[in-house]
């Protein structure tokens, strides 16, 4: 199952963000009819009818597993700052039918550092919280393959990147795989520039799209509007445990 918690412009995984479909246990929807008394000036009037849509409490209990430490702490720390905003707040809960394709993106190391100092990785991506600049010292002599891993274990480093990608590559090879399938994502990129002091490496100002996102296909969605979640979380790990209870409507606004 996937559910996705979608406050204003951010979205917020809650089960099946790297695309597992077994990864939720323990689904409860408890669906009620609201009654609304009409009120004029003077009086109360006696009838009550059901207002539209029904008031719905899901909840369900889910595990995430993210590449790094880093990541999984900066997930639980963002999370009461997206829970906290009630900007038009929204869950959808879905079943997968097809199983999309997870974006790849490739930035190649090229040059031996002519002296110590620093190699600028800028990540750019639609999804990311923002543009995300890290600075990564390199040594004089250091080849393409050897500051790539350091390139490598610095964004591994990077929470923020770490909760929507798993890093990876080899030798000269900087590798960011999306952890959820979804349409391919243009504006992903992976930059190497020369920082301050520069070390003289080869400045690669774009990354390539080697494998294109493709989004899941759902047997079936729900949507419930006016979502007011409720989310208890812990961490063992790598591994994130949610306790989450969404109430809402069935029917959009």
């Amino acid at each position: 199952m996937i559910a996705t918690l979608t406050i204003g412009s951010t979205l917020l995984e809650l089960a099946g963000g790297n695309g597992r479909m077994s990864e939720a246990t323990g689904l409860a929807m408890d669906p009620q009819a609201v009654r609304q008394t009409v009120s004029y000036i003077g009086g109360i009037e006696a009838r009550q009818f059901p207002r539209s849509g029904m008031l719905t409490t899901v909840s369900f209990n889910s595990v995430t597993e993210f590449q790094t430490l880093q990541a999984a702490e900066y997930f639980i720390h963002r999370l009461p700052v997206v829970l906290r905003s009630s900007s038009n707040p929204s869950l959808l809960l879905a079943s997968v039918d097809t199983l999309g394709t997870s974006q790849v993106e490739t930035a190649t190391a090229a040059g031996t550092a002519t002296g110590d100092g620093n190699v600028t990785v800028v990540v750019a991506s639609a999804i990311l919280d923002a543009t995300q600049t890290i600075q990564v010292p390199v040594l004089l002599g250091d080849t393409a393959s050897a500051w790539a891993a350091k390139v490598r274990a610095a964004l591994l480093k990077n929470g923020s990147i770490g909760t929507k990608y798993d890093v990876s590559g080899t030798g000269t090879s900087i590798i960011l795989t999306a952890r959820k399938p979804a349409a391919n994502d243009g504006t992903l990129n992976i930059s190497l520039a020369n920082g301050t002091p520069s070390p003289g490496i080869t400045v690669a100002a774009t990354s390539a799209n080697t494998t294109a996102g493709v989004a899941n296909t759902y047997a079936t969605t729900t949507t419930i509007y006016d979502a007011f979640p409720s989310v208890s979380a812990s961490q063992v790990g790598v591994s994130v445990r949610l306790s989450v209870s969404v109430t809402g409507r069935t029917s959009a606004p």
